[in-house]
């Protein structure tokens, strides 16, 4: 049986396939478009995943949308029509939106791909974030927290799993968002919300004291029975998504920062570190509540968390050191990134509620295209990756910036090891000079580490609990003194780092070139980002990976077996 999953119009667009219950491709549509998290129909997405298998439109038996269109119009028109007049700008650039695309997806699905109408199916969007968190995690019973900003109404869901079963528990709608508030607290702060705004806000936290705590207590109040509400009075994330924040927030807090401002986040003026914070400590502390209260309904000792709100690795730090549960399972997609896969997952069991799981191949993301090579590039072939490890291994104990590409695209915007630039994590100053040349990133922003697996205690405060996050990089924990000495480039100014963890069986290659450094230095990581220019996805071609190595400082790239060197 093949299922297709497809989400759109909303960040991440993506499409899955499904071959008797188990993905065979996956992928997103800024792959192929270039543009990062483009929320576009994922045309080419799909093209992706039947081009993978070698089927067509007519082989698919069944497809399955994110969410429920009809249900997410109408929230948005009660929000528009209750902000009138306020929202009479915002108004008819929305309704243009949905009347000329969105509210007719099921036709659109059916003329893309030439099927009937009728096998197009839908699911409610939180629902298929729960679906996959819960079906790629290892564990066959566990209580489901999805934190996400916005789908129909839902924007917080409790639920249980069992087996293949789901059940949801409770529920909180919108505009009661943690992820809209953080959104609008980023952008207020000049980043750019959706686009990597969030993690932004998060990681300036960090710098920060939360000295608003009581007001971000009155914005974000949590009741006794665990469930939260959002003070809207200083947003207008209900009904304008031009602009999220409010005249009032500046009354509260002062002006906001513009794009590219400078940050408040040293000296005689915090300000803006000071917000991030404090919008922190609250939107951990909402979670901590919900946690505890889902912990009261299901018996489970696994949470698994998804949304957006799961992105933050703090957030999912906080949640196992001191939330009720014995572990904290997030997907290696947990935005929207990842809904394609729940949504396909969802329909599949419950079209065969007695279908096995597998939750390996399900944690599995390199689901996407391979790199697609140049037929005209000058270098030299590596013989065997014996070759390919001693090339790397070189250049990175001389301190140097290096690439390397191989395998198929990760599904999430993240590379796992497949698209990636890797230095020597001992030197910070250095680190950040070369990476400087590649990423152009804000200076209080932290590098992470990918570090071996086997490795894990002696580099990290990091419960059991906490492992199976670790090893796609979704959880902060906070380092040991001995690797925060050992490894400072990697190391946040809390103290904590979000380190990827990789053991033989994941990455046999990155684990051999992990073993070989800690051998010959007596560090078991290696500094580890996304391969990607500014503002763009991971590479996708050969010659991207060429352009960004020639305009950056990196000396060498290694695509598959293929070395190139800086003349």
């Amino acid at each position: 049986m093949l299922i297709l999953g497809i989400s759109a119009y909303h960040h991440g667009a993506s499409a899955a396939l499904l071959r008797d219950g188990l993905p065979v491709a996956a992928a997103q549509e800024q792959h192929f478009t270039r543009e990062r998290d483009d929320s576009g129909f994922p045309t080419r997405a799909i093209r992706h995943c039947l081009r993978a298998v070698g089927a067509e439109s007519p082989d698919l038996d069944h497809v399955i949308f994110h969410e429920r269109p009809l249900r997410r119009f109408e929230r948005t028109l009660v929000h528009q029509l209750k902000a009138f007049p306020r929202s009479r700008g915002s108004f008819a650039q929305g309704m243009f939106h949905w009347l000329g695309e969105r509210l007719w997806v099921r036709g659109r699905i059916a003329d893309e791909l030439g099927l009937d109408a009728e096998r197009v199916a839908f699911c409610e969007h939180a629902m298929a974030h729960a679906a996959w968190s819960f079906f790629s995690a290892p564990a066959h019973e566990a209580a489901l927290l999805v934190a996400d900003d916005e789908g129909e109404w839902t924007t917080t869901l409790l639920a249980s799993g069992a087996g293949t079963s789901l059940r949801a528990l409770s529920e909180l709608r919108f505009p009661h968002s943690l992820g809209l508030l953080a959104a609008s607290v980023a952008e207020f702060l000049g980043f750019e919300p959706g686009r990597g705004g969030e993690r932004a806000l998060m990681e300036l936290a960090a710098h920060g004291q939360p000295r608003f705590a009581e007001r971000f207590a009155q914005i974000l109040q949590v009741a006794e029975d665990g469930s939260f509400s959002v003070d809207t009075t200083g947003f207008r994330f209900s009904h304008d998504a031009r602009r999220r924040f409010g005249p009032q927030l500046e009354e509260w807090f002062g002006p906001p920062r513009l794009t590219n401002g400078t940050l408040r986040l040293a000296g005689a003026d915090t300000r803006d570190a000071d917000l991030a914070a404090s919008c922190q400590l609250a939107i951990e502390g909402a979670l901590l509540a919900l946690a505890r209260r889902l912990r009261q309904r299901a018996s489970a000792d696994t949470l698994c968390f998804s949304g957006e709100v799961a992105r933050n690795s703090q957030a999912v730090a906080r949640l196992l050191r001191d939330g009720p549960f014995e572990s904290v399972w997030v997907p290696p997609a947990p935005g929207d990134a990842g809904l394609a896969l729940g949504a396909a997952l969802r329909l599949h069991h419950e079209l065969d509620g007695n279908a096995p799981r597998n939750t390996e191949l399900l944690a599995d993301p390199q689901l996407g295209e391979d790199l697609l090579l140049s037929d005209d590039a000058a270098c030299a072939e590596l013989p065997d990756h014996e070759q390919v490890l001693d090339a790397l291994l070189e250049r990175l104990l001389r301190g140097e910036l290096v690439g390397w590409v191989r395998g198929g695209a990760a599904l999430g915007g993240r590379s796992l090891g497949q698209r990636c630039a890797l230095m020597d994590p001992r030197d910070a100053a250095a680190a950040r000079r070369q990476l400087a040349s590649l990423k152009a990133r804000e200076d209080f922003r932290p590098f992470h580490p990918v570090l071996l697996a086997e490795a894990a205690d002696e580099a990290l405060e990091l419960p059991v609990g906490g492992r199976h996050a670790a090893r796609f990089g979704r959880i902060a924990a906070q380092a040991t003194p001995r690797f925060a000495e050992q490894a400072p480039a990697v190391v946040h100014v809390d103290g904590s780092t979000r380190a990827l963890l990789v053991d033989a069986q994941r990455d046999a290659l990155m684990h051999q070139l992990l073993q070989r450094f800690a051998d010959r230095t007596g560090v078991p990581a290696l500094l580890h980002t996304t391969l990607n220019g500014r503002g763009a996805p991971a590479v996708r071609t050969e010659a991207e990976a060429l352009d960004l190595m020639q305009r950056s400082a990196m000396t060498a790239l290694v695509v598959e077996r293929r070395l190139h060197t800086k003349a």
